[in-house]
């Protein structure tokens, strides 16, 4: 079952993405894949790996984003960023501003206090370039 589990997941963002561009949306339509963190860069004492929180992959396909590339770099263990770090708020910054929100948006809460949607995050508008 886990085989099966892991060929399918590798096929669905694939097909995602063919759907998309055979319907001639990839400017409009996009998708992001990610988990909350990695794995630790090393095997444990069981030969299993922990979770890492230090550096985690993403991938984001359509949405007007140019194909084929490859934004940033870990170091040669894939422990830590050497090139182009991205936060999670950098993310998020960078999904609202594929979807034309302002990250810097604030929204009331229940005291009807203004929140920011994203503290601190900034969207990586060079991957439209």
């Amino acid at each position: 079952p886990s085989r099966v589990a892991a060929a399918a997941a590798g096929r669905s963002p694939a097909s995602c993405v063919g759907c998309v561009a055979r319907r001639g949306e990839p400017g409009r339509r996009g998708s992001l894949s990610d988990g909350e963190m990695g794995r630790t860069p090393k095997a444990n004492a069981q030969w299993g790996r922990d979770h890492w929180s230090t550096l985690f992959s993403t991938v984001i396909a359509g949405g007007g984003i140019p194909g084929g590339r490859v934004y940033g770099r870990s170091d040669k263990d894939a422990a830590y960023p050497v090139d182009s770090p991205v936060s999670p708020e950098d993310l998020a910054a960078t999904v609202y501003h594929s979807l034309g929100i302002d990250h810097e948006l604030r929204i009331a809460n229940a005291e009807n206090r203004p929140i920011p949607i994203v503290d601190g995050g900034h969207p990586l508008t060079d991957l439209w370039s």
